[in-house]
């Protein structure tokens, strides 16, 4: 029997009457309300539940009892507390719902990973190639849902690709590039609004907390920036299109935004940090004229 809780586990053997403590686990913070599972190796998969006393347990983790070792896998895709895990025949086990706004379903394969991931609000699943490099890259965050399957598209070079929806980006297949640029995000900044001429370096003490960029010729500072650089950089977002500059947005409030070749920045001061910088949904809108327009 395997006994598993806060940063501990522990197994009983009958047959002495005796606990005794496994090695160190994977992940030295808090955590419990998690879900153990026994594989069909005799493994045993630890899914989510709250870690450090917050609900935002994406860890996974997997004891091997022959080999008496904790290893992390692939993490969820959101944090999950209070949730279910099943195993299913062939091996596979899905891991549903749970407590506050997780209305998704994923589900891992014989390796431990997510294999596919459903969510509820959009009615839409992530699978393979697609949900690794969402997973991977910021997740919901920095994404959003899924909006649409994955689909055949013409894209700007006249070429065809898979590619899928989210909310904030389009991931496209590019099978002619290595892994992992295999997968590729779609230009929506330049198609929403062209670039902006170039503007001269600046110089002074603004440019300590940020950088010019030579080859679009803007400079991104202060929140902007930091959130640029930790959350994904270039290959995320691409080089700054624009200036920070002030525009009404949807909402009908104006904002200070900056426009990059993938994304739109919107500085929200009323948010606490890392939410005060938050991303224009991209990907609904392009979506939506493509589908108004007939475009595929």
């Amino acid at each position: 029997m395997l006994i598993v809780g806060g940063q501990t586990a522990e197994i009983y053997d009958p047959a002495t009457d005796r606990w005794a403590a496994t090695p160190e686990r994977a992940t030295a913070t808090l955590h419990f309300n998690h879900t153990a599972t026994l594989l069909g190796d005799g493994t045993v998969l630890v899914v989510g539940g709250f870690v450090a006393g917050k609900p935002e347990g994406q860890t996974v983790e997997r004891y091997d009892p022959v080999a008496a070792r904790w290893t992390i896998v692939a993490p969820l895709t959101i944090g999950r507390v209070y949730h279910t895990a099943t195993i299913l025949p062939g091996g596979r086990v899905l891991v549903a719902g749970g407590h506050g706004p997780l209305a998704s379903t994923e589900l891992f394969g014989d390796d431990g990973a997510p294999s596919v991931s459903c969510f509820t609000p959009t009615g839409q699943c992530v699978r393979g190639r697609f949900l690794q490099y969402w997973r991977e890259h910021g997740g919901l965050a920095i994404n959003g849902y899924p909006l649409s399957d994955e689909r055949i598209e013409r894209l700007d070079d006249g070429k065809e690709y898979t590619i899928q929806y989210f909310e904030r980006v389009r991931l496209e297949y590019h099978p002619e590039n290595a892994a992992p640029n295999d997968v590729l995000l779609g230009q929506f900044g330049r198609r929403i609004r062209p670039a902006d001429p170039p503007t001269p370096r600046p110089s002074g003490p603004m440019v300590q907390d940020g950088f010019y960029f030579p080859e679009t010729g803007h400079y991104v500072g202060g929140r902007f920036f930091n959130f640029w650089y930790t959350q994904g950089g270039l290959a995320q977002f691409g080089y700054p299109i624009s200036e920070a500059f002030p525009e009404r947005l949807d909402d009908g409030k104006t904002y200070t935004v900056q426009y990059f070749e993938r994304a739109r920045f919107e500085a929200h001061p009323e948010n606490p940090s890392p939410h005060d910088v938050l991303l224009g949904q991209f990907g609904r809108t392009i979506l939506a004229e493509n589908e108004r327009t007939g475009a595929r």
